[in-house]
C-alpha cells in the first residue's frame, strides 16, 4: 500500500480489511497497530503497549475485522442478533449474577434452545464464525474489553460484537464441544458478561473491585492459556490493562505478601 512517501508492504488479510473499511466518498481516520506502530522497532513496541489501552478506551469504535464472508454468514449473524435481543429482553445477565427469580432466565434459555433446534444451518456457520482465528489471539481481547463499542465486521456485514459474544455460552451447550475446545468459548462469554456489567445501570449488577478489570492475572492467564501470540511475553502484556495488578499494581504487592506472609508462618 502507497503510506506517505513511499510504499508499505502488509499482508493479505489487512489489505482485504482496509479495502472494506474505506468509505466510498469521504475520509476515514483509522487506527491499524500494525501500520501504526513500527514492527521493527522493539523500543517502539514496548512504549506503544503502554498505551493500547487508552486508545481502544477513547475511540469512538473498535472494528474487529473477521476476515471474508463465508456461505450463510448472513443468516450467523442473524441468530446471533436473536439471541441477544433474547438475553436482554428477558434480563438474563442481570438476574443470573444477581441469582434472583431465576424463572424468566429459564424461559430465556428454552427459547434460545428451540431458535438452536431450529436453525441448525445457522448454529453451524455461528460456530465456524466463533471458531476462527480472531478469538484465540490474545492482544483482541483488550480490544474489546475496553472500547465502548465494538462492531464485528466481514466485508459488507456488520453487527454489534457483544450480540456474537452473547451466543458463545449456548454455541457450546449445543454442540457440546470438548473440554479443549470449550476454553476460548468459556472465556468469551465472561468477556460477554463483564461488558453487560460495565455498560448496565442496574444495581443489580455486582460491583467490580477494580473498574475495568476482569480480575487477577492469574485465572486471566490460565483461562487464555490455549490463546496465541506472536511473542510469548505477550500473554502478560496483553492482559496487563485488563487484569486487577495490572490496573492497581499494589494489589499484585499485597497478593505477594500475603502470600510470603503465609509461607512464613507455616
Amino acid at each position: 500500500m502507497w503510506c506517505g512517501s513511499g510504499y508499505m508492504h502488509i499482508k493479505a488479510n489487512l489489505d482485504t480489511a482496509l479495502r472494506s473499511l474505506r468509505l466510498p466518498t469521504q475520509s476515514r481516520r483509522l487506527w491499524v497497530d500494525a501500520l501504526c506502530i513500527d514492527q521493527s522497532n522493539v523500543e517502539e513496541r514496548g512504549r506503544q503497549v503502554q498505551y493500547m489501552r487508552q486508545m481502544y478506551k477513547h475511540a469512538n469504535r473498535t472494528m474487529v475485522w473477521l476476515g471474508l464472508k463465508s456461505r450463510g454468514i448472513e443468516e450467523a449473524f442473524s441468530l446471533a442478533r436473536d439471541v441477544a435481543q433474547i438475553r436482554t429482553s428477558f434480563g438474563v445477565d442481570v438476574l443470573t449474577l444477581a441469582s434472583t427469580n431465576p424463572e424468566p432466565v429459564t424461559i430465556a434459555h428454552e427459547l434460545i434452545s428451540d431458535m438452536f433446534n431450529a436453525n441448525t444451518e445457522a448454529v453451524d456457520r455461528l460456530t465456524e464464525l466463533l471458531e476462527r482465528d480472531y478469538f484465540m489471539r490474545t492482544w483482541c481481547i483488550q480490544e474489546v474489553v475496553v472500547s465502548n463499542w465494538c462492531v464485528a465486521k466481514c466485508e459488507d456485514l456488520e453487527t454489534n460484537f457483544m450480540d456474537l459474544l452473547s451466543t458463545a455460552k449456548f454455541v457450546y451447550f449445543y454442540r457440546q464441544k470438548s473440554m479443549v475446545a470449550k476454553r476460548p468459548f468459556e472465556f468469551w462469554n465472561s468477556v460477554y458478561m463483564n461488558c453487560q456489567a460495565r455498560h448496565s445501570i442496574s444495581s443489580t449488577f455486582p460491583k467490580q473491585e477494580v473498574e475495568g478489570s476482569l480480575g487477577p492475572l492469574l485465572p486471566l492467564l490460565a483461562g487464555t492459556r490455549d490463546f496465541q501470540a506472536t511473542d510469548a511475553r505477550d500473554k502478560i502484556f496483553s492482559l496487563l490493562g485488563i487484569s486487577d495488578e495490572g490496573l492497581m499494581p499494589v494489589l499484585g504487592l499485597t497478593q505477594v505478601m500475603a502470600s510470603n506472609k503465609n509461607s512464613l508462618s507455616m
